[in-house]
């Protein structure tokens, strides 16, 4: 359902605040789920060259130029890194230190993981830190 959103982020030490009006479509309408500034950041992510995000059923997808980085568990309300991503361009000592922790289901469903939606900063942090490009 299109709507008015306001979404607020950080740039320096200020804080800025937008009115944005959500169209009619899978994104924006699972954002109006969201609470402020996580708004900001998925709408940041969406709109960025080297970041794509889609929704599934379960979870919010976030791709960094083609390869799949990770999310956030719509059901689980938590953030997580894929294994592959975090191979190639961190280390369990960087996840650490933004807080996610190492998750084990089996053989095949391995990732980093951060509970709680109000760590979204940590989640920013970590894929900027990651990737090398600013969201």
């Amino acid at each position: 359902m299109p709507g008015l959103v306001v979404a607020c982020y950080r740039q320096s030490a200020a804080w800025t605040c937008k009115e944005i009006l959500l169209a009619d479509n899978a994104l924006t309408t699972r954002l109006a789920e969201f609470p402020n500034p996580l708004v900001a950041l998925f709408l940041a992510l969406d709109a960025h060259k080297d970041y794509a995000v889609s929704v599934g059923a379960l979870q919010t997808m976030v791709d960094f130029r083609g390869q799949k980085l990770g999310g956030l568990n719509l059901r689980g309300r938590h953030f997580y890194l894929s294994r592959p991503f975090v191979e190639g361009h961190g280390t369990p000592e960087m996840m650490a230190a933004h807080g996610f922790v190492w998750r084990v289901h089996n053989a095949d469903h391995q990732y980093w993981r951060r509970d709680g939606l109000a760590h979204h900063q940590d989640f920013k942090a970590a894929i900027e830190d990651m990737t090398g490009v600013p969201i």
